[in-house]
């Protein structure tokens, strides 16, 4: 059965601002929780079908490759490690989506993801889920940091490059 963990998070940065940032696809480690570090891996960097691989403090690399890109307000990210889906999911994906608040912008951030079978579902209303409860509300909070201040939220990457 699909599951998901959303936040939603207003952002004192007008809308086309907004958008800009978010559509480079090579800054996820400025607000992705212990990311420290982004390479796109396709000659396009956005867009369907741009793919890019975050590496992860203490993980191995995750790659995400965009399934769906609506140009100006939304993406949707298919996370995987390889050919296979991210363990232990059948599928799962971060759909990153913002629309106009008045001069702010408002995002929304939904990590989708069907657990692979009964054991991981049951671990998943034990544990799973609030783990990725708190993993999509930090990458709100951190991108709120990032956007409005320039700074990242992340110890294991420093800054600009």
């Amino acid at each position: 059965m699909p599951r998901s963990a959303t936040a939603e998070i207003t952002v004192n940065v007008p809308p086309a601002a907004a958008w800009e940032r978010l559509r480079d696809l090579g800054k996820a480690h400025y607000y992705v929780p212990n990311a420290t570090d982004t390479r796109i891996d396709t000659p396009q960097t956005s867009g369907a079908g741009t793919s890019r691989t975050v590496f992860m403090k203490g993980q191995a690399p995750l790659q995400e490759t965009v399934i769906e890109w609506n140009e100006g307000s939304s993406f949707t990210l298919n996370l995987h490690r390889g050919a296979k889906a991210l363990a232990p999911f059948k599928r799962a994906e971060f759909v990153y989506s913002m629309a106009p608040a008045g001069e702010q912008t408002r995002f929304k951030f939904e990590l989708c993801y069907t657990p692979a079978n009964w054991l991981v579902s049951l671990v998943d209303r034990l544990f799973i889920h609030k783990l990725m409860l708190k993993n999509v509300r930090s990458v709100a909070k951190n991108l709120k940091k990032y956007y409005e201040t320039g700074t990242t939220s992340n110890p294991g990457f420093g800054g600009d490059r």
